[in-house]
């Protein structure tokens, strides 16, 4: 085999755009497979595949090739060459020596649906990469840890959400088929990494101009059946498993006209949030808000610090209150740019967050303000000094212990949690939740279905 260094070289870093994380348990994983025209890489649940027309001999090239490929001039001539479990590279000046593994102990190719819908890969790549960090991270409840796209004849809707945040935007392309498709998180930072990576397919026949215009909106084509999934563009192509089981009904979560709004600059907000994260941290990472009369305040307590500021808004529907994780506003807020509206219910309701484009719900912290009415059934405790922050639970789902006031307030921000299943213990924000479904094996194709065991 024959091949340009520079070619080979960019090559294995798309490649790489796929996560190895069982190399100690499957070594073989680390070895990128040549065979009929293409280059391809997997780590059993996702794979990548670049046609590559010099490949012309099987083979399993060692990821240690790069740091040999890397220190030689890219317009140089490599030759490699195998001779049973040892590969020999050649380039210029330099000769190198592998060793290799036995080509049929490499996860075989699985069979990927065709391609049947034409996206513009711009808006689906970055749509899905803005949903995913809503996605829960916890592999107990699979459906929940990837972003759900909701098909329909109207066009496409995509959910992301794990039980304190949620996530949805809408999509005019309409795809073939309607039902759901729930994108694993891996297959999603493969997509977009690969996007940001592999140029498009060049045609030398296409005048200059309509090829600046090809560029500038960059397509993609993806298929889908009941348990894999394929994107393909330009000479690239990375197919998945998809996540079995049936996503919650993300939109009853959806607060209806919150009548307590407010809009804000978004950097002045964000910049207001990263003043308060420091002592937030230190407590139990809440931040209240209080608006009135075109002035918003933000405030977090430790034990031993305070520290509030004040940023100026217009709201509607006179004053209001309510209290989130700071982690939540910082990563809502980061690199936003423009006007956002914030609506709630009430201070135990859920708040949304409108840009024009996106809707985000987030969950929020149950504080004690200090004026509440005492009631035998209450379940915020006071805080053991003025200064500090209770630690509150985000969307409690035992109502028992509940005024039936904030059960009721609650009762439309849980339906989704309720729906999937999930249990959150108090004072928990991050605890384990498991949800209906299941994702596909990822072993191999014939394993026994991994997941099950976190079905109800």
């Amino acid at each position: 085999m024959e091949i340009k260094v520079r070619k080979l070289r960019d090559t294995l870093s798309l490649l790489e755009t796929v996560p190895i994380k069982k190399a100690k348990a499957m070594p073989i994983l680390t070895y990128f497979l040549l065979r009929d025209g293409k280059a391809s890489a997997t780590n059993l649940e996702v794979r990548v595949t670049v046609e590559l027309p010099e490949v012309q001999e099987a083979m399993l090239l060692p990821s240690a090739v790069q740091e040999l490929l890397a220190t030689v001039p890219g317009d140089t001539l490599a030759q490699i060459t195998r001779d049973g479990l040892q590969l020999t590279i050649a380039c210029g000046a330099s000769k190198a020596t592998f060793a290799t593994k036995v080509l049929d102990d490499y996860p075989p190719a699985p069979d990927v649906p065709e391609a049947e819908v034409h996206l513009d890969g711009d808006r689906f790549t970055t749509l899905l990469a803005k949903a995913l960090p809503y996605a829960a991270t916890d592999d107990t409840r699979p459906v929940l840890s990837g972003v759900s796209l909701f098909l329909d004849e109207d066009g496409t809707r995509v959910f992301a959400g794990d039980g304190f945040r949620m996530f949805y935007q809408e999509l005019p392309e309409r795809f073939a088929k309607t039902g759901t498709l729930v994108i694993p998180a891996g297959m999603v930072k493969a997509m977009a990494a690969m996007w940001k990576k592999a140029p498009p397919r060049n045609n030398p026949a296409v005048d200059a101009v309509l090829a600046q215009l090809a560029i500038a909106r960059r397509m993609l084509d993806l298929g889908y059946d009941d348990h894999r999934m394929v994107a393909k563009w330009g000479n690239v192509s990375v197919d998945s498993l998809v996540i079995e089981g049936t996503p919650p009904s993300f939109r009853q979560l959806i607060p209806k006209e919150p009548p307590q709004k407010f809009k804000v600059f978004a950097p002045d907000f964000g910049l207001a949030v990263r003043r308060l994260k420091d002592v937030a941290s230190e407590g139990s990472g809440i931040v209240r808000l209080e608006w009135n009369d075109g002035t918003l305040k933000l405030s977090a307590a430790s034990e031993e610090n305070k520290v509030e500021t004040e940023v100026n808004v217009t709201s509607e529907g006179g004053p209001g209150r309510i209290a989130f994780n700071y982690r939540y506003l910082l990563e809502y807020f980061k690199d936003r740019q423009g006007m956002v509206e914030v609506g709630i219910s009430s201070g135990s309701a859920p708040g949304l967050f409108l840009d024009g484009r996106c809707q985000v719900v987030v969950m929020p912290m149950f504080v004690s303000w200090g004026d509440e009415p005492k009631t035998a059934d209450a379940q915020v405790v006071a805080p053991e000094s003025p200064e500090a922050d209770t630690v509150a639970t985000a969307a409690p789902v035992d109502g028992a212990a509940q005024g039936q006031a904030e059960r009721d307030a609650v009762t439309e921000a849980t339906a989704v949690v309720a729906e999937a299943q999930v249990t959150v213990p108090a004072g928990k924000p991050e605890a384990t939740r498991k949800a209906r479904g299941k994702r596909k094996p990822k072993t191999k194709p014939q394993a026994q279905e991994a997941g099950a065991e976190g079905q109800e």
